[in-house]
């Protein structure tokens, strides 16, 4: 089971798919739902001109106004990247390896599974 921001995630990303007329999400619109929100994490973490990168586990005071640093790309997804949250520490939670379970029904069900498991 998705857990509750996750699920938000997900309907977010249909949202974004159906308000632009589709009723199939694309990694375009994931990337949208992800940098949704008030405020995103990404923007709370996005270096402001003058200031430091903040770092995991640092209280953020960010000012929404202050200007923001122009990111190439790389830099882009080293910021991503450095704000993905580390492994959990097996005293306060046993994690588990992500398993995804789905259902599928109708007259193509065989032909959407495999497009979904990734067969053929």
């Amino acid at each position: 089971m998705a857990e509750p921001s996750r699920r938000a995630r997900i309907a977010t990303t249909a949202a974004v798919a159906a308000a632009d007329g589709r009723n199939v999400s694309s990694p375009e619109d994931v990337r949208s739902a992800l940098f949704d929100g008030q405020p995103s994490v990404l923007e709370a973490h996005w270096p402001r001109v003058g200031r430091e990168l903040l770092r995991r586990g640092q209280i953020n005071d960010f000012d929404r106004a202050a200007p923001q640093e122009a990111l190439a790309y790389p830099e882009l997804v080293e910021l991503v990247r450095s704000i993905v949250p580390g492994p959990v520490h097996e005293k306060f939670n046993s994690a588990q390896p992500v398993s995804i379970t789905y259902s599928v029904k109708g007259p193509d069900a065989e032909e959407f599974r495999a497009v979904i498991d990734g067969v053929g």
